[in-house]
């Protein structure tokens, strides 16, 4: 298996930390495993990581998300 010309791990982008690497797709994007700060484990692309797009494992997020200040909670 080819390895990345970028190595990743150990490195941290917003909750997540990189823990190995998994594999390159069809389209040659690399894939890496990554534990979140609230434990869950997920998968994310190389791209998807650096750029930014990809912060959290999508359920810990959901969580953490709150009202808006200044905002009234519907009853």
């Amino acid at each position: 298996m080819p390895y990345p010309k970028v190595n990743l791990l150990g490195k941290r982008f917003g909750h997540l930390k990189v823990v190995e690497f998994m594999e390159r797709n069809a389209h040659c994007n690399s894939i890496w495993a990554c534990v979140c700060d609230c434990g869950e484990l997920t998968t994310a692309y190389y791209q998807h990581l650096v750029q930014g797009d990809k912060k959290s494992c999508g359920k810990c997020g959901i969580i953490k998300r709150g009202v808006k200040k200044g905002t009234k909670r519907k009853a």
